[in-house]
């Protein structure tokens, strides 16, 4: 039965999967009425991801409570709110899904009633491995791939902005961008997507927004891209951290368990302009539950 069951939600995520593609072919052939009639039979595999979602919630909890009722302590912290956020996640794909309703209403009930457990004392100051990360997010390089991967994070999936850190290495965003040779543009061209067009910009980063648009240049040169990126970081109000070099990625996430990672960074000299930002203290080590690599393939 397990067999059928798993068979049955393959064969429902592979038929959306092909109604999304359509969908999208739809949309660019301009038959909206037709893209979005795919569309929609490709969001009736939402509440099977509700569900999938869910399951690994209480795959996580709920041998944590057993061990809490046997043995005595309290669950990890970073535990609780993974499973948390699965409850959580579950409920946003399936409103109706009174399971997961359920579950978030039950695991805040048990956060309320849990005595807060004081953190022991460890040696040369290293934080407990049940602890929670400091952010969901680090994204190593604030350019193009990192700034659009943030904005996905925090403005298609929700996380919350100060959430997901940004590190450059340079002075700011899309600092690599500012030390192009003058002469130095894009070859892909940049076509206004808003208002009169339809047409999508290959220089975009975030749906909505377009070079074009807002630098009215069609082949971009590397200091106009970076002030583009720059804006739309500001604009988001995306939590970016300079002149912060990446010198480690140590994954510590245990077996079955909420991922973590530390990472270690060490500051960077800037020129005087920059001065006031707050640079990374010397050795120190940041933590998060997931770590993307954005710091590019080419560096001037």
């Amino acid at each position: 039965m397990a067999k059928k069951r798993r068979g049955t939600g393959d064969q429902q995520l592979a038929s959306a999967e092909e109604h999304a593609v359509k969908s999208e072919s739809l949309f660019e052939a301009k038959q909206y009425a037709d893209a979005a009639l795919e569309a929609e039979k490709a969001l009736q595999c939402l509440p099977l991801m509700a569900r999938s979602s869910l399951t690994r919630g209480r795959a996580l909890l709920y041998p944590a409570l057993s061990k809490m009722v046997q043995e005595g302590g309290l669950p990890p912290a970073g535990l609780l709110e993974e499973a948390g956020r699965h409850f959580t996640l579950a409920v946003r794909l399936d409103p109706e899904c009174e399971e997961a309703k359920g579950e978030v209403d039950s695991l805040q009930k048990l956060l309320s009633d849990l005595p807060q457990d004081p953190a022991p004392a460890s040696a040369a100051g290293k934080e407990p491995s049940g602890a929670a990360a400091a952010v969901d997010v680090i994204i190593v390089g604030a350019g193009a791939a990192g700034v659009g991967c943030a904005l996905m994070l925090t403005k298609t999936f929700g996380l919350d902005a100060s959430r997901v850190l940004l590190i450059e290495r340079g002075e700011g965003v899309g600092d690599t961008f500012r030390r192009w040779p003058a002469e130095m543009r894009f070859i892909s061209p940049s076509f206004n997507n808003q208002g009169w067009t339809n047409s999508f910009d290959l220089n975009s980063v975030a749906h909505g927004s377009s070079p074009a648009y807002s630098l009215h240049a069609q082949h971009p040169s590397g200091g106009q891209y970076a002030d583009y990126l720059d804006a739309l970081a500001s604009s988001a109000k995306l939590n970016v951290r300079t002149l912060t070099e990446v010198i480690s990625v140590k994954a510590e996430g245990g077996k079955g368990g909420p991922p973590r990672f530390r990472v270690g960074v060490r500051s960077q000299p800037g020129s005087s302009e920059h001065a006031a930002r707050r640079p990374a203290r010397a050795g120190e080590t940041l933590t998060a539950r997931y770590v993307v690599w954005a710091a590019g393939e080419f560096q001037y």
